[in-house]
């Protein structure tokens, strides 16, 4: 009986934490799909913007002028070919 005791007290902390962990990661996850249901509209925006450009014709490259609401700095937002000349070799 002991021994069936000291089994019994070493596991339930043990599935207790089990279960708690799972819980804090689905308490994660519903928050993580909140802010993506959130954040779609904005995406599918900028998606549709993306595939415009290409039935245009053109190469597609975001602008972020086109996106104000977004409140995304034009300075902090380059593209490959500004960048192409500032890599440093080391």
């Amino acid at each position: 009986m002991a021994i069936a005791l000291v089994f019994f007290a070493f596991t339930t902390p043990l599935a207790v934490s089990y279960y708690g962990e799972n819980a804090t990661i689905g308490v994660l996850a519903v928050l993580n799909l909140i802010a993506v249901m959130l954040l779609a509209p904005e995406a599918v925006r900028v998606i549709k913007y993306h595939f415009a450009q290409r039935a245009a014709g053109h190469e597609p490259e975001f602008d972020p002028a086109a996106f104000p609401e977004l409140e995304i700095d034009p300075d902090d937002w380059s593209t490959p070919a500004q960048t192409a000349g500032t890599i440093q070799n080391t």
